[in-house]
Formats: structure tokens, C-alpha cells, sequence
């Protein structure tokens, strides 16, 4: 086989293996504005090997910030630890971005306690990942889809705020959910819309210890996970947190079937139907 079409295949295999998403941060790759990468999870120079085992599915943010690392400083213990191995880990809670985190830090992990992981679902039958993977969108769904060469003139964002062409305003937001047969509960990571002047006012509150107190600001959501297309333009209440936490969205739209699993929390296939592994019953 010519080598470009072995690469190619290799490509193609490695994606697929990780459904499309990141797998150190789980953003999916159709919604950047920059193309995953094939990244060696052992770096060849620290001994990896090309096999597809050694290799992963990445964004550029954190293929960029691992580099050719294997372990990091870790902040609160002072000692060295091994960076997140999408083969042989399980994400702790924290991996998630519900706090502000940058999505750029590599993050530590426990150790897979069963080699299994999943679970076998009780309503259609199928088998789906037992951890919770919790959709992660890096942009807007309109923002995603700005080519990167009008990218500089049209957006201006960071990880927690977008403005698209000087007019659209856009705040990173969790959409939260209870899940009554799991000892964790889930999220959706996306963004809402909101008004120019409450944008102003978010800004001005961001940094401030007592954010929580305001009141919530009308919001739109603004992105759709795969199986859910019509979750996109749903009204909602965004409320400010901490510091530390991300802003929480509660949904507004009695009819959708969304506002009640999140009024009434969520189990069973419900759980993989917005974790995007199963389609609707």
C-alpha cells in the first residue's frame, strides 16, 4: 500500500475509534475551526511505538499544550504525575470543563478500576460506555462553522466568551442534569446566546466573588448535540455561579422533552441518548 494512503487509513481508523472527539478533552472534532491531529500518546522520541494502540485522536489544543510530554508538575501535591493515557485511564469528574478551567490543561486521572466499561442498556438492548462522557462543544455551532481564514475579522473569543462579527454574543455555559442511577451526575458543555447588554453585565460580573447572587440573564442555546438537532435555539436562564464554577443553564420551554428530563433528572437510556451513544426510543 502507498505510504499516503496507509497514512490515511490510519487517519480514518484512529478517528474512528474515538467517534469523532478529542480524547483527551472530548471536543468534538466537527465543531473546530482547526483539524485534529493523530498524535503519538507516548511521544516516538520518549519510546512510543506507531502502533494504533500508541496513537490517538486529538485537537490542537491539547496536542499542543502535551507536546512531547508524559508527566507534569502537579499543582496542589508538588510531585510529577503522569499525564491523562486515553488507553489505559478513566477520567476523573474533573476532566470535565464544568469549572473554568482552561480545556488546554492536561489533566490527572484515577486508574481504570474495570477493563470493561460498559454497560449493557435495560430499554433497547445495546451495549454503551459505562462512564459518563459529557458532550463538550469548544464553540458556538455557528461560530464553529466561520472558515478560518475570516476567523481574525469575525471572532473574537476566548474559553469562556465569543463575540461572531461584532453583533452575536456568547457566553460557555453547563447544562446540568441529575441522573438517578448514577453516583455522578451529568452535563452538557455548551454555549448560550445572549443580549448584547447582558453580555456587558456578565463581563463586569465575571471576577466577582458574589456573582451567584445576581439575578439570571434570558439566554439561548447554541449548539445541538447529533441525535438532539432541535436542542439548538431553546431559551433558557443563565445563572452565574463562582469563580470556579461555569454558568448553569436551566431550560425555559415546558414542551421540550428536555425541560422535564432536567426538571425531574434522567436514568437509564435517557442517559446514552444525551451522551450522544443511542438515538431516541
Amino acid at each position: 500500500m502507498p505510504e499516503a494512503r496507509k497514512q490515511l487509513a490510519i487517519r480514518l481508523a484512529v478517528r474512528d475509534r474515538a467517534q469523532g472527539r478529542c480524547e483527551y478533552c472530548l471536543s468534538p472534532d466537527d465543531c473546530s475551526p482547526a483539524p485534529f491531529t493523530v498524535e503519538h500518546i507516548v511521544p516516538t522520541k520518549r519510546g512510543g511505538l506507531d502502533t494504533l494502540e500508541s496513537l490517538a485522536w486529538a485537537c490542537g489544543g491539547c496536542n499542543g499544550s502535551k507536546g512531547i510530554a508524559i508527566e507534569a508538575l502537579d499543582p496542589e501535591t508538588g510531585e510529577f504525575a503522569p499525564l491523562f493515557h486515553p488507553r489505559r485511564d478513566r477520567r476523573h469528574s474533573l476532566f470535565y470543563p464544568t469549572s473554568r478551567a482552561s480545556r488546554r490543561k492536561i489533566c490527572y486521572t484515577e486508574s481504570m478500576s474495570d477493563h470493561t466499561g460498559m454497560q449493557k442498556c435495560a430499554d433497547c438492548g445495546q451495549w454503551h460506555p459505562l462512564e459518563l462522557l459529557e458532550p463538550i462543544f469548544r464553540w458556538p455551532d455557528d461560530v464553529a462553522r466561520v472558515p478560518k481564514t475570516a476567523w481574525s475579522y469575525r471572532v473574537k473569543a476566548n474559553e469562556d466568551l465569543c463575540v461572531l462579527d461584532a453583533r452575536r454574543h456568547f457566553v460557555r455555559c453547563v447544562l446540568p442534569f441529575v441522573v438517578h442511577d448514577r453516583d455522578q451526575n451529568f452535563a452538557i458543555g455548551c454555549w448560550a446566546e445572549v443580549s448584547k447588554a447582558d453580555f456587558a453585565s456578565i463581563v463586569k460580573l465575571w471576577r466577582d466573588e458574589d456573582q451567584g447572587s445576581a439575578s439570571p440573564f434570558d439566554a439561548v442555546i447554541s449548539n445541538a448535540l447529533p441525535n438532539m438537532p432541535d436542542m439548538r435555539g431553546l431559551p433558557a436562564l443563565l445563572q452565574l455561579r463562582s469563580l470556579s464554577l461555569r454558568p448553569a443553564l436551566t431550560l425555559t420551554d415546558t414542551q421540550h422533552p428536555l425541560f422535564a428530563d432536567q426538571r425531574d433528572g434522567i436514568k437509564g437510556h435517557r442517559v446514552f441518548v444525551l451522551q450522544g451513544q443511542a438515538t431516541p426510543l
